[in-house]
């Protein structure tokens, strides 16, 4: 192996001993290796963010500072885990028993082997995504367009700071899961273990989910049926491995929800910090959370007992103060662009929410969004389920198909779905379905809540309802919103488990999870863009990773390659990116050699908002100018600079004018 390999290897093994070191401290302090986890996972996203930002200040955003922070921060927790004295006390709470009956404990005692059978499904699918994940390459539009290139320009230009871009998600979506996956991008010299992050918090999250159930009373069965649901939803298993946010917003969505429930039983200021920044690290990877956090943490407060709530509202101001800075950073550069904290409430004059609110929009888009996750196999099906929910609603007083409630306006017609495999728009039927039944024996069975543990997880249940309902209330229904749904999902699969071990319907449980677990695994091997079958198109131990990244929009590699090779010939290092809204832009950048440090690249041609940050680079003079997907238009002010243009189908690229040191325009 090379030696810069190895070296980057070793750097990228920096982040990752951290976070077992911080696993080994919360343990040998008396923590559960599931609570151990949850610890871990929080204070590591504290010291991501932290780093990030404190390195971004003086610009030393580099693989040299992330390195050095990182060796720093490992050593100083290696001398703390090596001196602290262990302990064999758990934290209290954490060995709660379950609310269960001698007879229902003795059972599930005879389901061990089954549980392990269970458990060895939820390992295999675990196994197969991180192998998808390794060996296949992040091609999901958004990552892409945004994502990716984002932690690009971060390293360029060393800091996170805002700079001139025409897609302004690079800069004022929430950046939180970008900054892990930077720090590893950066250490690794390469994009191979970008989607981990997100793999991470697809299985932290049925780690966690299993966690909440304990919490709540659940016995061993139904943990285990939690973390089932939780590693079986396909639109979770695609997100696991596409470098996108959604499972990372979930894991931390639970976490949030793991430390109220504690709360609950030691009242302490430990385990406020721990709701103040998991609810911060959440806020700052999906904007989603803004919705769905509030109606959960008021839910379990209050099964808080009242004599607990003095303490509650004492250590609040440290919980908020926490929330708010891990957050200061994003919240003030975005105020200066946009004039709000959260960013602009539109992109390129599509606004994200809906242009009013009132009850029967509200009901329209519960309707709409549910109806994603009702595909069936059959079309006709599905189109008598559209034509039943367009009349439902339109009886309701409103219109599935109104431009000022769909995403895209005028062009966005309600439809369900028909692409089963696609990573935008998976539906979780079956666990819908589960969700359903889960609310309709909660309904006919309330004697049943009535016990302090089971009160949690019913007004759990209670909390994820209004958290959805708030949801469509506010932002505009999408063909593709299911992806949103994911940290629900996660939540809901704590009272479904316990709803199907509890009932009459126990019986069945073997039986559900296997199904859960064997219709999934198809998902876990193949996409309709990373697939781990020969057969497949896309098949990622065929392809390379430049096809893979293009997998979305074949079309544009022929171009791409041709494109970045005329500029290479060229000698330029200078170069122009006029970008748009929703470009594909990552394998330019990569073409173009930026993580390489062959070239230096800009947005040029800005004319969003952001273009106030060009003042930053005044000094950057393109040589040439690399237009994707190009509007002519935007070439027009380098015109005069430029006399060489070369066509590509889907590229322009402009080269020096003669006379510059470079070598003359090559030809296309």
């Amino acid at each position: 192996m090379p030696q810069p390999a190895i070296l980057a290897s070793l750097l990228a093994l920096l982040p990752a001993v951290g976070f077992l070191l911080l696993f080994g401290l919360a343990r040998r302090r008396g923590s559960c290796w599931r609570a151990a986890l949850v610890h871990a996972t929080i204070a590591w996203g504290v010291l991501v963010v932290l780093i990030s930002e404190s390195l971004s200040y003086p610009h030393w955003l580099t693989r040299r500072g992330l390195a050095i922070a990182w060796l720093t921060i490992d050593l100083v927790l290696a001398i703390i885990v090596w001196r602290l004295p262990g302990s064999a006390e758990k934290e209290e709470g954490e060995r709660a028993e379950p609310v269960h009956s001698t007879e229902s404990k003795a059972a599930e005692e005879k389901l061990s082997g089954l549980d392990k059978v269970l458990l060895a499904g939820v390992g295999l699918i675990l196994l197969l995504t991180a192998i998808t994940t390794l060996a296949g390459a992040p091609n999901h539009g958004d990552v892409m367009s945004y994502h990716l290139p984002r932690i690009v320009f971060w390293l360029q230009n060393r800091s996170v700071e805002f700079f001139p871009t025409n897609d302004g998600r690079q800069l004022h979506q929430p950046p939180g899961a970008e900054y892990a996956v930077m720090q590893f991008h950066s250490l690794s010299g390469g994009d191979r273990l970008d989607g981990m992050i997100q793999w991470f918090g697809f299985a932290l999250s049925a780690v966690f989910a299993s966690l909440i159930a304990q919490r709540m009373g659940a016995g061993r069965r139904a943990q285990t049926l939690a973390a089932v649901f939780c590693v079986t939803m396909p639109h979770s298993i695609v997100q696991a491995t596409n470098g996108k946010n959604d499972c990372v917003a979930a894991c931390l969505l639970a976490a949030m929800v793991y430390y109220a429930l504690s709360f609950r039983d030691e009242p302490s200021l430990a385990k406020m910090s721990g709701i103040g920044a998991s609810l911060g690290l959440a806020l700052l990877t999906k904007g989603t959370i803004y919705f769905f956090a509030p109606p959960l943490l008021l839910a379990l407060a209050i099964t808080w007992p009242k004599k607990f709530w003095p303490r509650a509202l004492k250590y609040a101001p440290l919980g908020i103060a926490l929330a708010v800075a891990l957050n200061a950073g994003q919240w003030a550069r975005n105020y200066q662009l946009s004039g709000s904290p959260v960013g602009p409430d539109n992109e390129w004059g599509a606004r994200f929410g809906n242009d009013r609110i009132t009850p029967a929009i509200t009901f329209a888009n519960i309707l709409k969004n549910c109806a994603l996750h009702m595909r069936t196999p059959s079309e006709r099906v599905n189109r008598f389920l559209e034509l039943g929910i367009t009349k439902v609603v339109a009886a309701a007083g409103a219109d599935v198909n109104d431009p000022g409630t769909n995403w895209g306006g005028t062009q966005a017609i309600f439809r369900i779905p028909n692409r089963p495999m696609s990573e935008s728009y998976a539906t979780n039927t079956w666990h819908f379905l589960l969700i359903l039944i889960t609310l309709s024996v909660f309904i006919f069975s309330l004697k049943r809540w009535r016990q302090s543990q089971a009160r949690a997880c019913a007004l759990s249940a209670i909390g994820l309802i209004f958290a959805f309902g708030i949801f469509c209330a506010v932002l505009k229904w999408q063909g593709g919103s299911a992806r949103f749904h994911v940290p629900l999902f996660v939540l809901w699969s704590v009272p479904v488990a316990i709803m199907l071990t509890r009932v009459r319907a126990a019986s069945a449980f073997p039986l559900i999870a296997g199904l859960l677990l064997l219709l999934a695994l198809p998902w876990a091997v193949n996409t309709s863009r990373r697939s781990m079958l020969p057969n497949n198109e896309y098949c990622i131990f065929k392809r390379s990773r430049l096809e893979l990244y293009l997998s979305y929009r074949p079309e544009l590699l022929e171009s791409y390659v041709a494109a970045a090779e005329s500029v290479r010939r060229t000698g330029c290092r200078r170069i122009g990116l006029v970008s748009e809204l929703d470009m594909t832009e990552y394998p330019m950048l990569v073409l173009l050699g930026v993580e390489r440090g062959d070239s230096e690249v800009r947005h040029a041609a800005v004319v969003h908002p952001s273009k106030m940050y060009s003042l930053r680079h005044s000094e950057f003079s393109p040589c040439a100018i690399v237009c994707p997907q190009c509007w002519e238009l935007r070439l027009k002010e380098y015109a005069s600079r430029f006399d060489c243009k070369l066509k590509f189908p889907k590229v322009t690229v402009l080269a020096a004018k003669s006379g510059d040191s470079l070598s003359p325009c090559p030809p296309p």
